[in-house]
């Protein structure tokens, strides 16, 4: 039985990716549509490492909220993705003859924290919200963007068991 492709990791995803790319380059596939798939990739992969209470980082605010709730609903929590998918959709495509093992590694990048929805704003407002501070790059795993905007991040005190209930499709955004 296939992997369901909310369980897919960079390593899974990076030969088919390859091979857009490749397609891509001979012309016979049009960008907007690697750009989608790419988005869809990165969300996949972070999703694959922990949704809700699996999510491993989170920001101390949010510890606090969520601890003082007994589940997630309305509590106003939100999946942020460390390193925008659009800078990691950026990279892949910049790859001049890309290797798997080198879509793997930038596509590995993609993984989420919580924080809550006033610092999901806070990211918004110091324009860190579908970009890195300037300097910063993907490796860094997107930590100066929390740092830029004064969240603290930490992991959890907690862990619960990784669940993909509550997955909606990626935005276009």
């Amino acid at each position: 039985m296939p992997k369901s492709i909310y369980k897919l990791s960079a390593k899974d995803l990076a030969p088919d990716i390859q091979l857009l790319l490749l397609l891509l380059k001979a012309q016979r596939l049009q960008e907007a549509v690697v750009r989608q798939v790419l988005k869809g990739a990165c969300w996949w992969v972070a999703n694959a490492q922990g949704r809700k209470d699996a999510c491993d980082l989170w920001s101390k605010k949010a510890i606090e909220l969520r601890a003082s709730q007994e589940s997630w609903d309305g509590i106003g929590l939100v999946h942020e993705h460390m390193v925008p998918r659009n800078v990691i959709e950026e990279e892949i495509l910049a790859l001049s003859n890309p290797t798997v093992e080198q879509i793997e590694k930038v596509l590995s990048r993609s993984r989420v924290c919580v924080v809550t929805a006033d610092e999901d704003k806070q990211l918004r407002e110091a324009k860190l919200g579908a970009s890195l501070p300037d300097g910063a790059s993907s490796s860094s795993g997107g930590v100066p963007r929390y740092q830029v905007a004064g969240i603290e991040l930490s992991e959890v005190p907690f862990k619960c068991s990784n669940t993909t209930e509550d997955i909606a499709a990626p935005s276009d955004s």
